[in-house]
């Protein structure tokens, strides 16, 4: 599996209109920790780029786990969601 399709799949199954709620609050709860990470992670690489940073953590996700399918997605998910030009 790839990591478009797990984060399509994450989407459809929030469909609903209070799971989707739920699952946006999710995302910008992600976002929020993905911003702290960077700056961290920024502070002690200058030298790396938010783009060096992002394929570092999509690389350590293990798409074989089946059991925490969904919070993978919400991560990826809220990856996608940070902006780190506003930081």
């Amino acid at each position: 599996m790839n990591i478009q399709l797990l984060k399509d799949q994450v989407r459809a199954a929030f469909a609903d209109v209070d799971s989707s709620e739920f699952l946006q609050l999710q995302i910008e709860k992600g976002a929020e920790k993905h911003r702290r990470n960077f700056r961290e992670f920024h502070a002690m690489h200058p030298e790396c780029t938010f783009e060096e940073w992002r394929q570092k953590l999509e690389a350590s996700v293990d798409m074989h786990n089946t059991e925490d399918r969904m919070a993978i997605g919400v991560f990826l998910l809220a990856l996608d969601e940070f902006n780190h030009e506003n930081l």
